[in-house]
């Protein structure tokens, strides 16, 4: 099976398709199921779960995920890592090739995902009121590691650091194609750190981690 052609002007001539799939949708699923997860285990533990809350608060964690993959795929290209990134496997790593391939511009790109992060705000201090004040905290804490995975000058993902297991498994298997792009732009990731061979017992690691 060939490998799914890179997104191009021609390709996508509607503007909202063209925004919609700068979100990256395929990987949004970790959310998805990681919020899901979480309602189950609330309604399991003897919760009651209202259901217009609990698809506010599924919706609203999908945006912040599709905000933080935008900027994601902005400070990427500001710093040069996904143009320099030939061994690449799309859709998989090297970024949407969105601002690369001229679909969007480097500065809409960025506006967006500012955008789609402001606008989880004001439905987090609603769903705080609904639930506990508390859970501003916890949103303030998600959106700004969110942020600086890859935004200046924390950038942890230069710094070999990243979220949760099951997310960072993903995130640091996709690291191996990237190694070499990263390692020129000086994103410093930790498959950059150790080197490829070294590197692969890391997803061992985490893999068997997340599992326990």
């Amino acid at each position: 099976m060939s490998a799914p052609a890179e997104p191009s002007l021609e390709r996508l001539p509607s503007p909202a398709l063209r925004y919609l799939l700068a979100t990256r949708p395929a990987f949004l699923s970790l959310t998805l199921v990681g919020a899901l997860l979480g309602i189950a285990s609330a309604a399991g533990g003897g919760v009651r779960v209202d259901p217009v809350t609990a698809s506010i608060a599924l919706l609203f964690a999908l945006v912040a995920h599709a905000g933080i993959n935008v900027l994601n795929d902005y400070f990427d290209a500001r710093s040069g890592a996904d143009a320099a990134n030939t061994g690449r496997l799309y859709p998989f790593t090297g970024g949407s090739r969105f601002i690369q391939n001229g679909v969007l511009s480097e500065r809409a790109t960025g506006a967006f995902g500012y955008v789609l992060l402001a606008t989880v705000i004001p439905a987090g201090l609603w769903l705080s009121v609904r639930s506990a004040p508390g859970l501003v905290l916890i949103g303030v804490a998600g959106l700004l590691l969110g942020w600086s995975y890859s935004a200046p000058p924390l950038q942890l993902a230069s710094r070999g650091l990243g979220y949760g297991l099951l997310t960072a498994s993903l995130l640091y298997i996709n690291q191996f194609p990237d190694a070499a792009a990263d390692a020129r732009a000086g994103k410093r990731t930790l498959v950059v750190r150790l080197g490829r061979r070294r590197a692969r017992w890391g997803y061992l690691l985490l893999a068997g981690l997340a599992g326990a």
